[in-house]
Formats: structure tokens, C-alpha cells, sequence
């Protein structure tokens, strides 16, 4: 799978020959996570459904109900994705105030996810601050 490059702003990046820069295989899947993540249910007008909506959770209380609810809905979102191994994704809710919610996302690729003969990581971690001002992602790493 190959898709457009996107910096941390969500603008293309381009590249020195002035055309876009683009992502391939496990770079791919990590990027399309991380926007997955980000996004709003609604904010793409041609895909009303794409989006997780994390920011639905600022502001709630920390209750066993509301963390069992985000963990769902990070994992029901990211198990649509053919090249997630549905039963590896993992959410983990370190913090959570009525500022801030801090969480770490880890899943596994599935073997034939990517067109390149390449090592298949065992595990990719994604970590989240979610917070009034927006989220931010501290990771992203294998």
C-alpha cells in the first residue's frame, strides 16, 4: 500500500524534485493509524463515519464505564484495517484527568500486510495526549 506523506500538520510533504513525497508499507499503516487517531467522526464530508473521536472523552470522569468505553471504540476502529492483526490491539489508558487523557495504542501487522520483502515488526506503539488544546502524538515507534 502506498499513500501521500503527511507532516505532523497534516500538509503533504514535498518532495526535492517539488512532487509529493509519499509512504509505503509499514510507514503507510503507522501514518493511516496515527490519522485514524487524530480524526474526528464527520470532519472528512466524503467519509462521515472515518474517525475515532477521541475528543469525545475530554472532560468526562475516569470511571471504569468510560475507560472501558474508549478502549472499545480505539479498538473496534482499528480492527477495520486489513493490515492490523485484530486480536494484537491493545489500548492502555496510563492517565486521565479532566485535562488530560494519556494512551497508549499497540497492535501487531498482519504478515502480508506489505509489499516489500521487510521485517515485520512484532508490535507498533502509538502514544496519545489528548487534551483540550487537541491531541498530540508522543510516539509512533516499533
Amino acid at each position: 500500500m502506498e499513500d501521500l506523506m503527511l507532516d505532523a500538520q497534516g500538509n503533504f510533504v514535498v518532495a526535492a524534485d517539488g512532487d509529493a513525497e509519499t509512504v509505503t508499507d509499514l510507514d503507510c499503516l503507522i501514518q493511516d493509524a496515527k490519522h485514524l487517531l487524530l480524526t474526528f467522526p464527520g470532519d472528512l464530508w466524503a467519509h462521515e463515519d472515518y474517525g475515532v473521536g477521541l475528543q469525545f472523552f475530554i472532560q468526562t470522569e475516569n470511571t471504569e464505564l468510560n475507560r472501558l468505553e474508549l478502549e472499545q471504540t480505539i479498538k473496534n476502529r482499528l480492527s477495520q484495517d486489513e493490515r492490523i492483526k485484530k486480536e494484537s490491539i491493545s489500548v492502555e489508558i496510563s492517565s486521565w484527568d479532566l485535562q488530560r487523557i494519556k494512551i497508549t495504542v499497540l497492535f501487531s501487522p498482519t504478515d502480508d500486510a506489505f509489499n516489500d520483502e521487510q521485517d515485520i515488526p512484532q508490535e507498533v506503539a502509538i502514544v496519545l495526549l489528548v487534551s483540550q488544546e487537541g491531541i498530540s502524538i508522543e510516539g509512533g515507534s516499533l
